[in-house]
């Protein structure tokens, strides 16, 4: 292939050296306008982002039963209506092919996952929650003054655990 052909095959150069040097004309025309995703939406219920603890808005759209978009949250004091690339993936993981639709538990040290109903799940989460603050609980420091801590460092846990879960 020559230098000539080779130069000829890029867009740009086809752009800059053809009739529409703006690409204004016939290339850039779509032919017909496409609704938003989030006109068919029926409603918008504000969520937070479920990857990490900074906890960043989410307007989740709906239509149906079916979620048909995720964006950030302008209202958000946190993101101001921006997202990480995991944030804006959000869509996949509420709607993928890949997407668990049961709750997975494979117990220490087994070699199978098995199947579980959620409040079995829910029940567990919770009373491994609480045995770690009754084994890691601060009750007061220097012997006088109530602390009201966890000694671990879980102080940031109620809060997160109330954004993630209502």
């Amino acid at each position: 292939m020559g230098t000539r052909s080779w130069i000829g095959s890029w867009p740009v150069y086809r752009q800059l050296t053809g009739t529409d040097r703006r690409a204004l004309g016939a290339a850039a025309a779509s032919g017909q306008r496409r609704p938003a995703r989030t006109s068919t939406a029926d409603q918008v219920v504000k969520s937070v982002c479920p990857y990490c603890a900074v906890g960043c808005g989410q307007n989740v759209y709906v239509s149906g039963a079916e979620v048909v978009q995720i964006e950030g949250d302008p209202d958000s004091p946190v993101s101001r209506g921006r997202l990480c690339p995991k944030g804006s993936a959000s869509l996949q993981l509420t709607t993928g092919g890949s997407r668990q639709y049961k709750v997975r538990y494979r117990r220490p040290f087994g070699q199978e996952w098995e199947d579980l109903d959620l409040d079995t799940a829910m029940d567990m989460i919770a009373d491994r929650v609480l045995a770690a603050r009754r084994h890691g609980w601060q009750w007061e420091v220097d012997g006088s003054v109530p602390a009201g801590r966890s000694a671990s460092g879980a102080w940031a846990e109620p809060p997160w655990t109330t954004r993630k879960t209502t």
